[in-house]
């Protein structure tokens, strides 16, 4: 898991096939990643992307990174992704369109606080204070392993393919060849990951919101 493997080839066609429009054979494709048990959703949720869980089960792809090596193949995600002035250079920054896709109600949606940081929360011992923005990158921030003399150089390896991502995929391509209620299946699977435990959605939702939950 993790590598350039089969799976992670056929998840990348089956996104290529729902980016043409062709969701048809987006289906066959990534119901092969499905079936092919490979890869299961892990139950901590933040642990993806702290460096505490890397190449794990949900791992479809992942860049791999490696510090104090003198090769200079450390990750730069994570000085650059940290809040601008307190945890890194704040290069890119959570919105605040992007914190209100999160659900509050009836229960706030646990992957916002694995996910972004709000002022006063605290983060490997630090008070985020919102210097630049009122909102953070928590994702991929972590000071673990990181070369003391050369900040930018971190070993946490980045995923950019998970099963999740894969989940929602053949959800989405499901929803558009008129099997929503399917659709939501997978969808729920990914919101009852133990960390997360969302509360199931109606198997009965339309397309447009079946669409709008992934």
């Amino acid at each position: 898991v993790g590598r350039a493997t089969k799976g992670a080839a056929q998840s990348y066609l089956g996104y290529l096939y729902l980016l043409m429009d062709n969701p048809g054979d987006a289906v066959i494709i990534l119901k092969r990643v499905v079936d092919s048990n490979k890869y299961a959703l892990v139950d901590n949720y933040e642990s993806l992307f702290n460096g505490t869980n890397e190449n794990s089960s949900e791992s479809v792809f992942e860049i791999q990174f490696a510090s104090n090596t003198g090769d200079n193949v450390g990750s730069f995600t994570p000085q650059g992704y940290g809040a601008g002035g307190e945890f890194g250079w704040g290069f890119t920054r959570p919105t605040a369109d992007l914190v209100s896709e999160f659900e509050i109600t009836p229960k706030e949606d646990p992957r916002r606080a694995a996910s972004i940081l709000n002022v006063g929360e605290v983060y490997e011992g630090k008070v985020f204070k919102g210097i630049e923005s009122p909102h953070g990158n928590r994702k991929w921030i972590t000071g673990l392993g990181r070369e003391a003399a050369y900040p930018w150089y971190s070993p946490v390896n980045q995923s950019l393919m998970r099963y999740a991502d894969v989940l929602l995929l053949y959800a989405e391509a499901l929803n558009k060849t008129s099997a929503s209620s399917d659709a939501v299946g997978y969808i729920n699977k990914v919101r009852a990951r133990a960390s997360v435990s969302m509360s199931a959605l109606d198997l009965g939702l339309s397309p447009e919101k079946v669409l709008e939950a992934i």
